[in-house]
């Protein structure tokens, strides 16, 4: 069955953007240090262009009909090229002479997915010498998202924050189960939006009160002249 009559959903239709040369993520593979952030990207774009069962075993070439063999052959080359080109030079030559995509992407992951003891230690470093310092809350957990993908835990993270977060701190980390990181930030958040709305509250108050001062002040001034 040739691409052209097969239906825009099917996992093995190509797109004819679809080429063995295309540059599908920037994000370029180079050592255990980056394949988390690596693999995530690719799986995304693999995901969205309908292929992402030709790395993870569930569309294998025995799994389709006969008359699909070679529009599946086509498109394993095709994501063969897509990591061919998505990982450094030194890494290429493991690559470029294999001929299943899925083996590769296995090994791949065999080879890099490893989270040891001496990368605890440095991703645990990195964490917390990290503070926010002049950045945003935003800004300070963007920075810090990709690592907490490979070392989950909040504690640290929150004590990188400011001291004026102190109060909001505690209370996160005497939450039982402890929050991941994206909802320590949603509660970081919210806090600072009550803070604000509360400074400005006592800032119209205090306005407030020093007009009625104020006005005092000169009906007393007037009654004494």
């Amino acid at each position: 069955m040739a691409n052209a009559d097969l239906d825009h959903n099917h996992a093995l239709y190509l797109h004819p953007s679809d080429t063995t040369g295309a540059l599908i993520v920037s994000v370029q593979l180079t050592e255990s240090d980056n394949y988390s952030i690596w693999s995530c990207v690719m799986r995304i774009q693999l995901l969205g262009k309908n292929k992402l069962g030709l790395i993870d075993g569930t569309l294998k070439r025995e799994d389709v009909e006969e008359d699909l063999g070679h529009q599946w052959d086509r498109c394993n080359t095709i994501i063969m090229g897509w990591i061919i080109s998505s990982v450094s030079k030194e890494l290429m030559t493991g690559v470029v002479y294999a001929k299943n995509a899925c083996r590769v992407w296995e090994d791949l992951k065999e080879r890099f997915d490893k989270v040891n003891a001496s990368r605890i230690y440095q991703l645990h470093k990195e964490i917390t010498t990290l503070h926010q310092g002049s950045n945003s809350v935003s800004i300070y957990f963007t920075k810090l998202k990709e690592l907490w993908d490979e070392y989950e835990k909040v504690d640290a993270v929150l004590m990188g924050l400011n001291e004026n977060y102190e109060q909001a701190r505690s209370q996160i980390l005497m939450t039982n189960p402890t929050p991941n990181v994206s909802k320590a930030y949603a509660m970081i958040i919210e806090r600072e939006s009550q803070r604000d709305v509360s400074n400005v509250s006592m800032m119209k108050g205090g306005f407030r009160s020093h007009n009625l001062h104020d006005c005092k002040r000169r009906k007393f001034s007037r009654a004494k002249s």
